[in-house]
Order: structure tokens, then C-alpha cells, then sequence
């Protein structure tokens, strides 16, 4: 879908409200979340329809399929008919087939309804764009971070909620709760979305075939959409087997646990330590660090045999109120498991006057000094 129309009159230079920008986060995450609240269901699903565990895998492959043939064939219809209208319609359709996968009879019933919803929540598809198109020069970067993530975070607590209320009242009401939330959102934002008009001389058609022109003349397109079709593939089949690996033994968690595992995703990852011989690692208030694997000390090595020092053999001489320091460096070679060879001996410190001649350092074999770069004083 194109975000190149030019924003409607009502939008003004100013650009998107705060309050417009987290309504359209908001409903991203909401909508985004019907594709998702399948997988920790899915042992819940097998038994409450006394079937297998590929049949109710069908329940996320069908959905996200669905979701695939809506992003080819309904997303382009933004820039034929008004936004606003397609997201309403869109939602419309979200809340009633998620009402009837409330009340599924069966589990094929029940497949067909998500991967209608799937298709229908391809309005987020149509938000993202809009919401670029509608923000001011001086917020898009921001407008559409914003939206982003509510998008993943839709994506990373949806198992989480639905595990929760699976626990506490069942399946089903999950998927009511969801068709009530759509609902919701049709009323909202076809009262609160700036409508966008239609582009000109667009066919559909025409536009499904400028789809197809990209993607034969785009090699940088072909790539992205290979990596991203495996790195999504990888992600569904994770998230479709975990659910009954931990249902069953020697697990057997519930599933409001399988939920909490979306939690590791929205957490992010961890922070990255900093690197061995840092001013961040020699901080004051932390624990006293071994030798630098280039300065075990004499004759050692703490390293096996073959692994390549990462810093340079190094003495250092403090000098009294300043951190630099004077470094004597000798690049390092590689590490042998039975000596690391000879130590350089520590330089001497630059003469001072007398009235600023600073007491001399205690000898240490440890240093914190990085190849090529400045160094802090020895750790005491």
C-alpha cells in the first residue's frame, strides 16, 4: 500500500494528536493479537475437541495463511476505496468471526473462522501506512515507532493473555473478549481516523500487477522478502510445537505457564557485558577482576592453547589527579597453554616537581589496558 498521499485538510501541518498516535497503537496491538491467541490454546484445543495435535496446529497454519492471502489480495484496496471505510469493514468482520470461533461446535469450524479472522486483521497492514501518511514530516520517525510497538507487543503478550484466561475461565472467552475489543475498535476509529481519499486512476488490478513488477525488478526485495518469509516460518514452527512440548511430560504445564513464555520475548534481550578490561567492568563498586588473559601473570596462561589474546601486553603508570596514564604496549602473540612469554618490564613514571610528585604506584600484574588505547590504573 502507498503512504505517498498527500495527508487530508483536517490533518494540518501539526500532523498526528498523541492521543490519535496511541488509539492507532493501541488498536494495532489489539487487532495483531487475534493471530497469536491460538498458540498456547492449542493443547487446550486438542482436548476440548478430542483430536490430534496436527489437526489443531491447522488453528495458527490457517490463520497466519489466511493473514497471507489477505496482505496480497485486501491491503491493496486502501488505495482504492477510503481507509477509514476498509479499516471499519475490516473489524467489522474481525468481531463477527471472532464471536463465532467463540462458539465453535467443532474444530474444523473453528479453523475456517481464524483463518477468516487472519484475513481481517490485515487492517493493521492498512494502519501502519495510514498513521505515516497522516504524521507531520517532524514525527513520522516517531508516529510510526510508536505504532510498531504495539504491533510487537500485541504479538509478544497475546500468548501471555490468552494463557492467563484460558486458566481462569476457559478458550472461549478469550476469543469473545477479543470479537468485544474489535467491535470497539470499528466504532472508534471510524468516529476518531482521518479518512483518506482514494488514489487516482488506481485499478485493482493495475495494482496488483505493480506488486508483481516490484518484486521482478527489486533483487534487494527478493532478498528481504526470503529472509523474512524464513525467519517468520522458523518463528511459527517454534511457537505452533512448544505449546504441546510443554503440555505434555515430563512438563506438563498449564496453559497459563506456556503464556508466560511470550514474556522472554517482550523482555528483549539481555544487556551486553561489557568487554573484559573496561573502565564499565573496572568500576569501583565491582569485584576485584582476574588478570587480562594477556597479562595472566608471570609465566601463565588463562587461556587454552591457540586462542588469540584480545589485548595487548601492557604496563601502565599512573599519574596523581588525572585518569590517563602512560602505556608501554607490545602487541601479543598467540596464547601458549604452557607460558605466555615474558612480561615487558613496567616503565617508569614521568618526573614531576616536587610539590606535585605523586607516591609510587603498588606493583600489580594486572593492567586495564586495551590495545592501541588509553589505560586506567592498575586494578588495586
Amino acid at each position: 500500500m502507498s503512504n505517498s498521499q498527500p495527508p487530508p485538510a483536517g490533518a494540518g501541518p501539526a500532523g498526528l494528536s498523541r492521543g490519535l498516535v496511541l488509539l492507532l497503537a493501541t488498536a494495532c496491538g489489539v487487532i495483531v493479537a487475534n493471530n497469536y491467541y491460538a498458540q498456547p490454546l492449542l493443547p487446550a484445543l486438542q482436548h476440548a475437541f478430542g483430536t490430534g495435535p496436527a489437526t489443531a496446529g491447522l488453528c495458527v497454519t490457517l490463520n497466519q495463511l489466511g493473514y497471507a492471502a489477505g496482505l496480497l489480495f485486501i491491503v491493496p484496496l486502501g488505495d482504492l476505496a477510503g481507509r477509514r471505510r476498509l479499516v471499519t469493514l475490516l473489524l467489522s468482520v474481525d468481531a463477527v468471526v471472532l464471536a463465532g470461533a467463540a462458539l465453535a461446535p467443532g474444530i474444523w469450524p473453528l479453523i475456517g473462522l481464524l483463518a477468516a479472522a487472519g484475513t481481517a486483521g490485515t487492517a493493521i497492514n492498512v494502519l501502519v501506512p495510514t498513521a505515516a501518511t497522516l504524521a507531520g514530516d517532524h514525527q513520522r520517525g516517531r508516529v510510526v515507532g510508536t505504532v510498531m510497538t504495539g504491533l510487537l507487543l500485541g504479538i509478544l503478550l497475546a500468548r501471555t493473555v490468552a494463557g492467563l484466561i484460558d486458566s481462569a475461565v476457559g478458550w472461549r472467552p478469550v476469543y469473545g473478549i477479543a470479537a468485544v475489543a474489535a467491535a470497539v475498535l470499528a466504532v472508534t476509529l471510524h468516529a476518531k481516523l482521518p479518512d483518506l481519499p482514494a488514489a487516482p486512476g488506481a485499478g485493482y488490478l493495475r495494482l496488483l500487477g505493480s506488486v508483481a513488477a516490484l518484486v521482478r525488478d527489486e533483487p534487494f526485495l527478493r532478498r528481504r522478502m526470503a529472509a523474512g518469509a524464513l525467519g517468520f516460518g522458523a518463528f511459527q514452527l517454534l511457537w505452533t510445537a512448544l505449546p504441546f512440548m510443554l503440555s505434555d511430560r515430563p512438563y506438563s504445564y498449564g496453559s497459563s505457564v506456556i503464556g508466560l513464555f511470550g514474556l522472554l520475548g517482550a523482555a528483549g534481550p539481555p544487556p551486553p557485558s561489557p568487554p573484559a578490561g573496561s573502565r564499565t567492568a573496572a568500576s569501583p563498586t565491582a569485584p576485584p577482576a582476574r588478570c587480562s588473559p594477556c597479562w595472566p601473570g608471570p609465566g601463565r596462561c588463562s587461556r587454552p592453547a591457540g586462542t588469540r589474546c584480545r589485548w595487548s601486553w601492557a604496563s601502565c603508570c599512573s599519574t596523581s589527579g588525572s585518569r590517563a596514564s602512560t602505556c608501554s604496549t607490545r602487541d601479543a602473540s598467540t596464547c601458549s597453554r604452557r607460558s605466555c612469554g615474558p612480561a615487558p618490564p613496567p616503565p617508569t613514571c614521568p618526573p614531576t616537581s616536587s610539590a606535585a610528585r605523586p607516591a609510587a604506584p603498588s606493583p600489580s600484574p594486572c593492567t586495564r589496558c586495551g590495545a592501541g588505547a588509553g589505560c586506567a590504573p592498575p586494578a588495586r
